[in-house]
């Protein structure tokens, strides 16, 4: 029993051995060249600078557009208003068209009555 309890240990130290040859002995920088590092955030911040640009434009375009709304908003009121008053000058001028049809088909059939 004793010997079966040996083994086991030295297969795990033996196991632990192993994985220990297993680490790389350099610590490996993953930034080859510095310059590149710097260069890179320049990039960033060049990207940035244009994506504030971008936005910047925008919410300009965004006002411009609010603002084109609210004028087209107030030039649909009035030409509803205006277009109101043209209806109704022409309502008023197919009334009196309409009168004048009436009183003639009446003036018609008293004629004919007459006749």
């Amino acid at each position: 029993m004793k010997t079966n309890f040996l083994r086991i240990q030295g297969g795990n130290i033996l196991l632990l051995a192993m994985a220990c040859n297993n680490t790389p002995t350099t610590i490996q920088n993953p930034v080859q060249n510095p310059d590149s590092v710097v260069q890179d955030r320049t990039h960033v911040n060049v990207d940035t600078a244009g994506q504030r640009a971008f936005r910047h434009h925008e919410v300009e375009l965004i006002k411009e557009n609010n603002k084109r709304i609210v004028e087209l908003k107030t030039k649909i009121r009035n030409e509803k208003k205006a277009i109101a008053v043209k209806y109704s000058e022409e309502l008023d001028t197919l009334d009196q068209k309409n009168t004048r049809m009436e009183r003639r088909l009446n003036e018609f059939k008293e004629q004919s009555k007459a006749d």
